[in-house]
């Protein structure tokens, strides 16, 4: 199993109440103008994350636009509504002023699943005939190629470096997986007074 964020509710035993799908936001703006980049220093197309429990992470794109994104929708019903591009928005304006009235040219949603513990995992088991590869906590771009290549290897008997604790341990199930996204709404509640 690798649909990560994308699989049913109760798809297997295995992987239910292992993993929370999560809505994640992203835009990019029109190209930065040469002032834009002096008074950001977004000069470089390096990929950051800002260290805030509400993560954003953005980088410049070779074309000079930028990409930003971070947390979305609590619902995915609301995942592309206005308010939610307008707060993601507000988000970047707090890193960069100086992007105030920047256009935003595109803008969209997805699903990241996130574990509990924030570890993702490569797991078999049932003599590897069961595994799946999730909870990537929306670094799946990076890391779902070769998690699938290193579950494929699992599966077929052949040799990975399995003491990384990702190999080692199943995903931990939620406690009490129903409140999921009433505590989801909450936190982020909480982190729009605190943050």
């Amino acid at each position: 199993m690798a649909s990560n964020a994308y699989t049913p509710m109760g798809f297997h035993h295995s992987v239910n109440e292992r993993q929370f799908p999560v809505q994640s936001s992203i835009f990019v703006t029109a190209p930065l103008t040469d002032e834009q980049i002096a008074r950001t220093e977004l000069c470089s197309p390096v990929s950051f994350m800002d260290t805030r429990m509400m993560k954003y992470y953005y980088r410049v794109l070779p074309d000079g636009r930028l990409l930003f994104g971070g947390r979305g929708a609590v619902a995915g019903k609301n995942a592309n509504s206005s308010s939610e591009k307008q707060r993601l928005y507000k988000a970047m304006l707090q890193s960069f002023p100086a992007l105030k009235n920047i256009d935003v040219e595109y803008f969209w949603s997805g699903w990241v699943s996130v574990s509990l513990d924030s570890l993702p995992r490569i797991f078999t088991q049932i003599d590897n005939r069961i595994g799946y590869a999730m909870g990537y906590c929306g670094s799946g771009v990076s890391f779902a190629a070769y998690a699938g290549h290193q579950l494929a290897k699992r599966m077929l008997d052949q040799p990975v470096n399995d003491q990384l604790p990702i190999y080692k341990t199943p995903l931990p199930k939620y406690p009490f997986p129903q409140l999921r996204r009433t505590a989801l709404r909450a936190l982020y509640q909480w982190a729009r007074v605190f943050e």
